[in-house]
């Protein structure tokens, strides 16, 4: 049996493309301009990440060592855990049961990163700022360097740290609850 060729839809006023037909186009509001065409072979190429390095397994020694120092997260427990502390540019994914303290070690942890003179941003999509701020005074997190926003929109997110100088420490939680 012949493979049936894929068709994607064109726009001719600016170029936008569709998998589907359309009236308007979603791209230039352009009322009866698409037109449907092959679509081009996917690229049979490796994929290549937004660094710009191919995707997939690579030697490990064609790398040169990011020797950059960690920081200390303020937590000795912590530090331990994570190999002796938070690497610049890292990301770590906390996770386990619910009602175990995840919320609570990184509240704490944001705070240590305030009270070393850093800024940290803790954002929240499951607690709100009044939440927050009681456990925060519980835990007796009182530093001017420790922001908190309250949200599960992406974009919200992404709008309220370009409008910050770049914190020391962003933490999300929980990524589940967040939604583009």
């Amino acid at each position: 049996m012949a493979v049936k060729p894929r068709l994607v839809h064109v726009c001719s006023a600016c170029g936008g493309t569709s998998p589907r037909w359309r009236g308007q186009c979603e791209s230039c509001g352009a009322w009866n301009t698409m037109t449907e065409r092959a679509a081009p072979p996917k690229s049979s190429s490796r994929p290549v990440h937004a660094s710009g390095l191919p995707q997939g397994p690579a030697r490990l020694c064609d790398f040169s060592a990011d020797e950059s120092p960690a920081a200390s997260s303020g937590l000795p427990d912590l530090d331990r855990v994570l190999g002796s502390g938070l690497q610049p540019g890292g990301a770590v994914l906390l996770g386990g049961e619910p009602g175990i303290g995840k919320s609570t070690l990184l509240l704490q942890l944001a705070g240590q990163v305030a009270a070393s003179g850093r800024e940290a941003v803790y954002v929240s999509g499951e607690e709100s700022m009044g939440q927050l701020a009681a456990r925060a005074r519980r835990l007796s997190l009182d530093h001017p360097g420790l922001l908190a926003a309250s949200t599960t929109n992406v974009s919200e997110a992404v709008e309220i740290l370009t409008g910050q100088n770049a914190p020391a420490l962003v933490v999300v939680d929980s990524v589940q609850t967040m939604a583009s």
